[in-house]
């Protein structure tokens, strides 16, 4: 059985908090097989009969709002999109240090050609690079006028509540445990 990541959004910020525990259950309810959580934000791997991500998605967006009471949008990704992810290493290229925060921002669709990157801010703190057409790698050099909400701040914008942001860390972590599932 085909084995996928479920991003959700928003889960543990702004008042809609739900334990993992809970969460998994649901996802059983759901009818998918062995869900399991990592960390607490929102991140499912687990097993579908189903083969088409967009009928997955569906299906946990409206178990969420049905379960829980409000709207989670759902990233779905293959076990294939993940390794494909990890295998172009966006951090190969960069110096990282303390101040240096990686994530990557997982886009619900195509990117749209009109936006310019790698987009730099104007106090050249954090930098939007482009990874692949679903996918953006972000970096962010904390310093005293800057941090990861202004980034979070300019992925809004640009992409609204469609898309759905996380460390490279965490990435790392989910692709293992695909791989395991």
């Amino acid at each position: 059985m085909p084995a996928y990541a479920a991003l959700l959004r928003g889960i543990n910020l702004g008042g809609h908090r739900l334990k993992m525990d809970t969460l998994r259950s649901a996802f059983s309810d759901w009818g998918f097989t062995d869900p399991q959580t990592l960390l607490a934000s929102g991140n499912v791997v687990f097993q579908a009969k189903q083969t088409d991500p967009a009928l997955i998605k569906a299906a946990v967006e409206s178990g969420i709002k049905t379960s829980f009471g409000f709207p989670s949008t759902a990233v779905i990704r293959t076990t294939e999109q993940l390794a494909d992810l990890v295998a172009a290493d966006p951090p190969q290229s960069l110096k990282v240090t303390k101040q240096t925060k990686l994530h990557v921002t997982f886009l619900e669709d195509p990117l749209n050609a009109q936006i310019a990157l790698p987009y730099e801010s104007s106090d050249p703190e954090f930098e939007v690079r482009k990874i692949d057409d679903l996918h953006l790698f972000n970096i962010v050099t904390l310093g005293p006028n800057t941090g990861t909400l202004d980034l979070m701040d300019y992925l809004e914008k640009q992409f609204g509540h469609s898309a759905t942001t996380r460390t490279w860390n965490t990435v790392l972590k989910i692709h293992t445990r695909l791989q395991g599932a």
